[in-house]
């Protein structure tokens, strides 16, 4: 992968039919990965040719749900510290000088990293002061796992982990377009 820093982190992404999208996320995280996994459920579009492409290993699974699929990913990871993303989820480049400065320092294994989600909608700039959302991401599987959860895909840290919050920017383009927003939001306002 060009422009690949020689650390070692690898990076797991779970897909489905994200042909649009996916080029742009593997551009980005291959200057911080020398080990990308993609977990295909089941794409009918180019999605894994894209991956391929990139130099990505592809693991075709059936959805198993939103923890399980993760852990596949991770289990299939050459190196302890990994990068959890979605196919949605693209670095910004402060974002890959922050990961690079990490890695480059040697973390402890019981270090976990935080990532500043910013929603970027279908029209318009991101939503910097919106929208805002962390998620712990960066981390050693040695020390913590995604959980094997159907619906649950986000990790549970043990007490007193030390965590730290990066400052650079992972764009989530999670909207497709208006309708699809309008959908997604409709969808979570009926659930409360």
């Amino acid at each position: 992968m060009a422009g690949c820093a020689s650390v070692n982190l690898s990076c797991y992404i779970r897909t489905l039919n994200e042909e649009k999208r996916l080029a742009h996320v593997l551009q980005a995280v291959g200057h911080v990965s020398d080990d990308i996994v993609v977990v295909d459920s089941g794409s009918s579009d180019k999605t894994i040719e894209i991956a391929q492409a990139y130099g990505a290993r592809v693991i075709e699974q059936a959805w198993l749900g939103n923890g399980f699929q993760k852990r596949v990913g991770e289990q299939a990871c050459k190196h302890d510290w990994v990068l959890d993303l979605d196919a949605d989820e693209i670095l910004t480049t402060e974002l890959i000088t922050q990961i690079q400065q990490v890695l480059a320092r040697k973390p402890n294994i019981d270090e976990v990293f935080g990532l500043r989600l910013i929603t970027v909608p279908p029209y318009g700039k991101p939503w910097y002061h919106f929208a805002i959302d962390e998620r712990h991401k960066l981390y050693n599987r040695q020390f913590v796992q995604m959980p094997g959860h159907k619906a649950w895909d986000q990790l549970e840290l043990p007490m007193n982990t030390k965590t730290t919050t990066l400052h650079g920017n992972l764009l989530h383009y999670s909207f497709s377009g208006i309708a699809q927003m309008s959908d997604k939001w409709n969808k979570v306002s009926s659930r409360r």
